[in-house]
């Protein structure tokens, strides 16, 4: 719906659109950002399943390939040595599987591991003698350090180690304190909830969502967040209070990890991404702008409030920075300066050959490219009009001045091209094609109005472009919208001129045409119909109908305001009450009548 919303901002606004605003004040915020940390290394290092932050500010891993550290302020992972106990040599945890880590108040890390439990040394990582594996969870009650796995469960109090029999299921995934000296224990078959008086087991329905419980935390007043298939069960007292369910914000209905940040908020992590309630909403946080993966296992927090993040993919950091946004804006055009602007001026995406690695970044053509560069026009053409400052108005002409050359260089009248590419490149987005009869019979069958364009890159007559046809409805629309604002905002009078002159082109051959966009070849392009017979009258077109209305009337309006020819008034009027395009307007937005 961006081209509805940008041919709706033309058709209204009209003529002086935009008042600078007086006395706002731009107070810093604090702007969250991702921080990748893949771990690389071995098969199934990247594999992570917890997370915890050591005293010196350290951030430890526990994944399928051993326990990893990660220095403050470093970008490289370590894999910790190992020394056996008093018991004589063993395998040690730092080269296989890991599942568990807590923190003391010491700033000590333990391990849980496939063959027992080890905590951080000067040295290294020392094993505890006595303990069986795996350990698959921990967690400290009043300085007790708690651990369990399917052989039993093991409570270590300084140096004294004291075995106990499990008081649940063997499959214990997390386990949490209750600040009383009890735990509460997440398992396949239930929550648990184990206490020196007495051990309760939540497991039915009314109970809990699920039985297949995967993660546990208890906040400082007591509130139990427990999470598994289906959502989380909130407790309080012991009772079920509340859920919390995908209907509520969660991004899937596989939680495995829940947390309480240190401002109070509580992360819960799914198989689907990250969402962070603060008892007026949820924000999700997912795919690769804040997050390795999808796939969140485990959640910590540094005495920064950084969320410390265990993923499929590696670790991910969401720190925070205060930031204006002034800043902000200047930091994403610089970004976009630097990636995402090529000759003659064009505004696009750029591809990274590693993902994630913005120093891979290559440029890449796409059909939106005159669109995205419009909207970078109405961008630069806002902040000068706010800022007055000169390089806005110097990057507001640059890219007028390329959206004019995407018509210039097509050597007709008035057609748009999609984008320009330098005539020596050898791959594009989407390459001429020969097809088959039968191919073609097929697409046909699919879609009756597609359009079969064997040849879209056509060479400049310079020999230096390659330019693509078959230009869509949302690419003029995208043009106009640009047009308006520059020509309102930020343009001098000898470019307001060549605004005017442009424009008119452009529209003039559309209504000369009937009201389509005409392609080389005479006919008009697979999107380019505002013309009233076919969307008033022909039923393929009937989806296009309130949309395309709404389209063609702002650009005769848009026609009209720079030029000041009242034929653009009279031909707009003429859909409007002859044509019935004031009842298609009135319902720009049903897709399918």
């Amino acid at each position: 719906m961006i081209a509805l919303w940008m041919a709706i901002s033309v058709f209204v606004l009209q003529p002086s659109c935009v008042q600078p605003l007086g006395g706002a004040k731009d107070a810093p915020f604090d702007q969250e950002y991702h921080e990748a940390h893949p771990l690389g290394g071995p098969d199934g290092a990247d594999d992570v399943r917890a997370v915890a932050v050591d005293g010196q500010g350290s951030v430890w891993a526990a994944t399928r390939a051993g326990v990893y550290r990660l220095a403050k302020g470093d970008t490289r992972w370590t894999m910790p040595g190992a020394t056996a106990g008093p018991g004589g040599d063993t395998r040690p945890a730092t080269d296989n599987p890991t599942y568990d880590l807590a923190a003391d108040r010491r700033g000590t890390v333990w391990v849980g591991a496939w063959d027992g439990l080890y905590r951080s040394s000067p040295g290294g990582l020392e094993k505890i003698t006595g303990v069986e594996g795996p350990i698959t969870a921990l967690c400290f009650s009043q300085d007790v350090l708690v651990a369990a796995g399917p052989e039993g469960l093991w409570h270590l109090n300084n140096a004294t180690l004291e075995r106990r029999p499990l008081p649940c299921a063997r499959s214990v995934r997390r386990l949490a304190a209750d600040g009383r000296g009890g735990i509460w224990i997440a398992t396949g078959m239930g929550l648990v909830h184990h206490s020196p008086v007495v051990t309760r087991l939540y497991q039915s329905e009314k109970d809990i969502l699920s039985s297949d419980v995967r993660a546990v935390a208890v906040g400082p007043d007591g509130a139990v967040w427990s999470g598994g298939l289906g959502g989380v069960t909130v407790f309080r007292g012991g009772r079920r209070v509340d859920v919390i369910t995908p209907r509520h914000g969660l991004p899937g209905i596989d939680v495995q990890a829940v947390a309480r940040g240190p401002d109070g908020r509580w992360w819960v992590g799914t198989a689907g991404g990250l969402a962070r309630f603060d008892g007026r909403g949820v924000s999700v946080r997912h795919s690769r702008r804040w997050l390795l993966s999808d796939d969140v296992r485990h959640v910590a927090f540094d005495s920064e409030g950084t969320a410390w993040i265990a993923t499929a993919g590696g670790v991910s950091a969401i720190r925070r920075t205060p930031m204006t946004l002034a800043q902000k804006a200047e930091r994403l055009l610089e970004a976009c300066l630097a990636r995402h602007v090529r000759e003659p001026g064009l505004v696009e995406k750029c591809r990274l050959r590693v993902p994630g690695d913005v120093s891979t970044w290559e440029p890449r053509d796409d059909d939106n490219d005159g669109q995205y560069t419009a909207m970078y026009l109405a961008m630069e053409s806002f902040r000068f009009a706010v800022t007055k400052d000169p390089r806005a108005r110097a990057n507001a002409r640059r890219a007028f001045e390329a959206l004019r050359f995407l018509q210039t260089v097509t050597e007709t009248p008035g057609f748009v091209a999609r984008t320009v590419i330098p005539a020596d490149w050898t791959r594009m987005a989407d390459p001429n094609e020969r097809i088959s009869d039968a191919e073609w019979a097929e697409r046909r069958a699919r879609d009756p109005r597609d359009k079969r364009v064997p040849d879209r890159w056509r060479l400049s007559r310079d020999g230096r472009w390659r330019w693509k046809g078959d230009t869509s409805s949302d690419e003029i629309t995208g043009h106009m919208f640009g047009y308006l604002f520059y020509y309102d905002l930020a343009a001098d009078e000898p470019q307001r001129e060549r605004v005017r002159t442009h424009v008119r082109r452009i529209v003039d051959t559309i209504v000369d045409n009937g009201y389509v966009l005409k392609d080389l070849d005479g006919a008009h392009t697979c999107w380019g119909v505002w013309a009233p017979q076919r969307l008033n009258h022909d039923p393929d077109w009937a989806p296009e109908r309130g949309v395309n209305s709404v389209e063609i009337l702002s650009f005769l309006q848009l026609a009209h305001h720079v030029s000041g020819d009242a034929r653009y008034r009279r031909l707009a009027l003429s859909l409007l009450h002859e044509h019935g395009y004031a009842a298609n307007v009135r319902r720009a937005k049903t897709f399918a009548p």
